[in-house]
Formats: structure tokens, sequence, C-alpha cells
């Protein structure tokens, strides 16, 4: 309009020519329609597409900058965590003349812990559970460990580190339920679980410690939502390795593959861990072998809140069950199990025993 109607050393802006662009546009189609047919036609679907387009086009940024802010969102919290990790760190020391186990034997254990679910408080006729309650499940799975260690004279531990190990607030019990807010869960069950592997660090020749997320510690409570690698719970391997790096015999990895799945090998067999959110222990083994190209020896997963083992196409599928034990989500969904964990005795043929430890 600018163009048409002003020479080249004045200008206006849009809203000048707005009223009267809208009523020449008025006017041509009430006074012209009729003798240019074919063209007003052709011209009015020409502004149709015009105004799809435009309305498409605002559609797409209001989108994008929903994506935006909600990362930028999440960017800050996960700073913010980082952050209040650092101050509360503070790395455990141990006495220089202190000789730690030097053990020559043909087993190693896997221990299991999984879907702890940090900072809910449960109390129904099935289970009671709080912060104290899982020190004292935690007290009594090591005890089972120390007993079954020397039972088989173990070597090595490899502790893997299932996912949901926070509450977290996915679900509307669990923000009813919880009592921690999640920075809180967070630190304190790094807290505890770098205490719990210290002391294995005194029953082993060396402990390896693999983690993988779960479902209850993604940032957005809608799934469709999440970011992949938003998990929460990778922040407790990050906190373990600056609480536990001045023992010399504890060793914790970073997956290889991906966040969601942790490999090892234990003396020559290939192992896995997943959650168990994003498979079933019907297709795990033909998802992963897929995935990977290469055939596992046995998956470890949890998530589904209870112990079992069996094999699907030849591979071994480990489960464990929750330290949490039943709470109202459960009840509500008939999903009741008690509070359990497994433990494995392996050599070089594979899983030599299985133990289906009970934690209540």
């Amino acid at each position: 309009m600018n163009k048409e109607f002003r020479d080249e050393h004045t200008s206006a802006q849009e809203s000048s020519w707005r009223k009267k662009y809208s009523n020449a546009f008025s006017f041509y189609k009430n006074v012209f329609q009729h003798l240019h047919k074919d063209e007003d036609t052709d011209f009015l679907e020409k502004e149709r597409i015009l105004q799809e387009k435009t309305l498409q086009m605002r559609d797409e940024r209001n989108e994008l900058n929903r994506v935006k802010r909600e990362f930028f969102r999440e960017k800050s919290f996960i700073e913010l965590v980082k952050n209040e990790m650092r101050i509360a760190i503070q790395p455990i020391s141990i006495h220089p003349s202190y000789s730690f186990p030097d053990n020559n034997t043909d087993y190693d254990m896997v221990v299991h812990l999984t879907d702890i679910h940090t900072g809910i408080k449960i109390d129904n006729g099935f289970n009671k559970f709080n912060i104290e309650i899982l020190k004292e499940r935690l007290a009594r799975y090591l005890e089972k460990i120390y007993k079954i260690s020397n039972t088989h004279s173990t070597q090595n531990c490899y502790l893997v580190l299932g996912g949901d190990l926070i509450s977290g607030a996915i679900h509307t019990n669990l923000r009813i339920e919880n009592n921690e807010n999640i920075i809180s869960q967070i630190k304190y069950i790094s807290e505890l679980l770098s205490d719990f592997t210290f002391k294995l660090s005194y029953l082993f020749n060396n402990v390896y410690v693999y983690s993988v997320s779960g479902n209850h510690s993604r940032l957005n409570p809608d799934k469709d939502k999440h970011l992949k690698g938003e998990e929460l719970d990778a922040f407790v391997p990050f906190y373990m390795k600056a609480k536990l790096q001045n023992i010399p015999n504890v060793f914790i990895f970073d997956n290889e593959i991906d966040d969601s799945i942790a490999s090892f090998y234990i003396r020559g067999q290939l192992y896995y861990a997943v959650h168990g959110d994003k498979d079933t222990p019907k297709n795990v083994a033909k998802n992963l072998t897929f995935l990977t190209k290469k055939i596992p020896y046995c998956i470890i997963m949890g998530h589904r809140h209870t112990n079992n083992m069996h094999t699907v196409d030849g591979v071994k599928i480990v489960e464990s069950g929750c330290v949490s034990g039943t709470d109202n989500y459960c009840i509500d969904h008939r999903l009741i199990g008690n509070p359990e964990q497994t433990i494995l005795i392996c050599s070089e043929e594979g899983i030599e025993c299985y133990y289906d430890i009970q934690l209540k």
C-alpha cells in the first residue's frame, strides 16, 4: 500500500491502512463481484487458503512457545536440583589404613534395588511405609546380603538401581500421599543409597553400580509431553559419584546404549537391566535383541512390583518387586504385592541361585 500510494520519502504503519483496506475490499466485493465472478471466486479461494495458512502458522508458533516454556522450566528445575545437591554432598572418607576385601572365588552377586518410591507415606490395611520404614527395610536387605555373601563366598557385587527410586508426582494419589517434596526425595534417597553402597564395599572386592530411570521420576506427569532424558532418577548416581569418590572399590557407571538400558558382563555373560515401563516380560528379550543386535543371557526388570523369574526365547527374565509395597493407587488398580526384591548368585555358567527377598 505504501508502494502504490505513498512517495519514497514517506510511509505509514499497518494500522494506518487497515480501515481503508477493509472499506475498499468490502466495496469491491459488493460492487464488482457480479462483474468478475470467476476472478472474484479465485480471489476468495486464495484468501481462504491464506487464512488457513495463517491460522496454521499461529498454532505452530503457539505450540513452539509452549515447548520452549516447558523446556526452559525443566532446565531451570534441573539446575536448581544440581545446585541443591552440590551444597549437600560431603564425600565419605575412610581410614587410610583400612584394607578392603580381597576374595578370589567363582561367584558374584547381583543386588537388584528397584521401585523404592522414596517420599510416599502409606498407611492402609495392606501396608505401612514412610521414611523410617524405608531405612528399616534397607537395613534388612543389607542383613540378607551379608548372609548370602557368606554362604556363597561371593567376590564382586553388581548393584542394579532399577528406577522409581523416588515417588515423584505422576498420579493424583501420589501428589496427595507424598510427604516430601521432589528435591527432598532425591537428596534423601541419594544419601541412603550412598550409605547402602558404602556398606557393600566392606563385603566385596568391588561394587559395580548401574542404574536406569523409572516412570515415576519424569518431570512432566503427562508421559506424552515428557522429554526423553529428563528423569529425576538420574540425579541419584550423580550424587553417589560425588559422595563415594574416595571409596576405591566402588565404581558407578553411565549407560552406553541408552539412559533406559543398563548393560554389563558378569564372568563373560551379558546382562541388561531396564525399568520395565517400556517393555513387558514377554517382549523385552526380543525388543532389546533387535535394538542392540546382541542376545543377552539375562534381563533384569522392575515396575510390576512382583518378584519373578522365567525364560523367554532362551533369555532369563528376572523381575523384582518394590520396596515401598502396596499404596492406594495399587489398591485401586488391584495391584497387590509384598515389599520384596531379588538377589542373584552368578558364575561363568550364569545364574546359579535366585533369592526371593522379603523385606516386610
